[in-house]
């Protein structure tokens, strides 16, 4: 997804001038470190979420 990003902003970027190219740059930087950090966060949760239940079903297993 965030290839597509960046192929789509860069073929933006040569249709503008200078000034515009750098905001263009700028925000494309922000929105690809936010979509590099949701991802990294989803990640973390679904191992936690993986991690959780895992230990339920080991506390589970003792009980029985």
């Amino acid at each position: 997804m965030v290839t597509y990003i960046n192929n789509v902003f860069i073929a933006r970027l040569r249709n503008f001038s200078g000034v515009q190219v750098i905001d263009l740059h700028n925000r494309l930087s922000e929105e690809t470190r936010r979509a590099d950090k949701s991802e990294f966060e989803l990640k973390t949760r679904l191992e936690k979420i993986k991690n959780l239940e895992g230990e339920k079903e080991v506390r589970c297993c003792c009980l029985s």
